[in-house]
């Protein structure tokens, strides 16, 4: 009897020591996928944050000062009645709504009298005619005139003296007509700045402008309205550019950056060919950001751009 009792209990401290055993394990299994899952929620929240969040190196810079321990320990003095007051009249205090916030600026006005006819003038009571005393100004409202088509057509006059004529001699002169802003085109000034105004400043493509000038009256493709730009960017805007670079080349600084909205000149490729060829005959300060192609430009002195240093922190 004895004997089996020391059995069972053999047998239950076994059973004891391997429910033990499985507890632990299970405790060490559920310590490491609680990590897991504090490593997955912390690479969800820098998703959402590089997703959702603005992109700028503010928002970085706050976050950094946020976490960043302090040297010193803060204590704010508690706030007294009177500023609690205070802060209570600052939260009430509301701002005047305005309701229009349409704002007419300087554009061209024109005064307009509704006048009396000759009739209305006469004295219902007596016929005789009623004198002006005052006016009084009741509305303003805003008129829009749709762009109008003008065909010019140029001619020349020529002259002759007809007193040589008669002595058998033709002395003539004829008048000169201005050059057209694009050789052998009809294309106006005015034209032009008016298509390159509606692409450039309006955003309005080449194909909906065609479409307006024939509502106009006029049937010009957007083949030729972007023949103009060209034109006029090689014939006028291009020499300016030049002249441009040739003033930067001359400076003891220049500022460079990589940018996909091509500010000055539109390379296709980042290699350091471009930039390269861009500022032969610089010798000055460059001031740019970390891109490696500005390092192989020869006799000039970098000057790394302090804002992209940050980032390095």
């Amino acid at each position: 009897m004895e004997k089996e009792k020391q059995t069972t209990v053999e047998a239950d401290k076994e059973q004891l020591e391997k429910m033990i055993k499985a507890i632990e394990d299970l405790t060490v299994r559920i310590e490491e996928q609680d990590k897991k899952i504090q490593e997955k929620d912390a690479i969800i929240q820098k998703l959402q944050r590089m997703l959702f969040r603005k992109k700028s190196e503010k928002a970085r810079h706050a976050e950094m000062m946020a976490n960043m321990p302090t040297l010193f320990d803060l204590e704010y003095p508690e706030e007294s009645p009177s500023s609690a007051r205070a802060l209570q009249n600052i939260q009430y205090s509301r701002k005047k709504r305005c309701w229009n916030k349409d704002d007419l600026g300087d554009a061209e006005r024109t005064k307009i009298v509704i006048e009396a006819s000759e009739e209305e003038k006469k004295c219902p009571w007596c016929g005789e005619e009623m004198e002006k005393i005052g006016e009084e100004k009741v509305r303003t409202r805003v008129i829009i005139e749709e762009p109008k088509i003008r065909i010019e057509e140029i001619y020349t006059e020529t002259y002759v003296c007809p007193s040589c004529r008669q002595d058998g001699e033709d002395v003539l002169f004829k008048t000169e007509a201005p050059l057209p802003v694009i050789p052998h085109s009809f294309a106006s000034a005015e034209a032009i700045a008016h298509v390159a105004n509606e692409r450039f400043v309006k955003s309005v493509p080449y194909n909906r402008q065609e479409k307006e000038w024939k509502w106009l009256g006029l049937s010009i493709s957007r083949r030729t309205m972007s023949n103009w730009i060209m034109a006029v960017s090689e014939l006028y805007l291009e020499p300016v550019v030049l002249k441009m670079r040739e003033h930067l080349l001359k400076e003891e600084l220049c500022h460079c950056d990589e940018t996909p909205i091509q500010i000055f000149q539109y390379a296709p490729g980042r290699g350091s060919r471009y930039p390269k060829a861009f500022l032969e005959g610089f010798e000055g300060f460059l001031v740019t950001d970390g891109y490696g192609g500005y390092s192989q430009i020869e006799n000039t002195k970098r000057a790394l751009c302090w804002a992209h240093v940050r980032r390095k922190f």
